[in-house]
């Protein structure tokens, strides 16, 4: 996010997920896939934040409306699975990755591509939250988080927004 939109990002404390409910409005899952595992990667925007990211990403006269602000989350997904996919190939766990799937409204329900354990990891910026989610499977899969601090589990009852 640093480099494409100039903007700086700090990662939250870790989270093992219990549902697939989004965290935000707008969302976009890539699925990754290989001989060692396969997974997904998610990123979900609250609609305040992804449109002050389009501000400071898009030019001037680019309409901020659903269809772009949907392909943009569709971008950055991109991004991120792209790092999650090197990451993961750093681990001997080549990986190929989807096209993206879009998903918008109040509480959608993010569909990964295995039925594993779904780390989230909050990130704040100057606009508000957004969340990314990683949920991998396979004989060699390890996710090791940034920060070593005990993970706070979320399950369906409980309401996220507030952190």
């Amino acid at each position: 996010m640093r480099t494409m939109a100039q903007l700086e990002v700090e990662p939250g404390k870790y989270m093992i997920r219990t549902n697939q409910k989004a965290m935000g409005d707008i969302s976009s899952i890539i699925d990754l896939e290989g001989p060692g595992g396969k997974g997904s990667v998610s990123v979900s925007f609250p609609e305040h934040v992804i449109k002050q990211i389009a501000d400071v990403m898009m030019p001037p006269g680019t309409p901020r409306d659903i269809a772009m602000l949907k392909d943009l989350t569709g971008e950055l997904a991109n991004m991120f699975a792209g790092g999650a996919k090197a990451e993961l190939e750093k681990k001997q766990l080549k990986m190929n990755i989807s096209l993206p799937r879009i998903y918008a409204g109040d509480n959608h329900i993010l569909k990964f591509a295995v039925n594993a354990k779904i780390v989230m990891v909050p990130y704040s910026t100057p606009f508000g939250p957004f969340f990314i989610d990683v949920c991998v499977a396979g004989k060699n899969a390890k996710l090791s988080p940034v920060k070593k601090k005990k993970p706070i589990i979320i399950s369906s009852n409980d309401n996220i927004r507030n952190i």
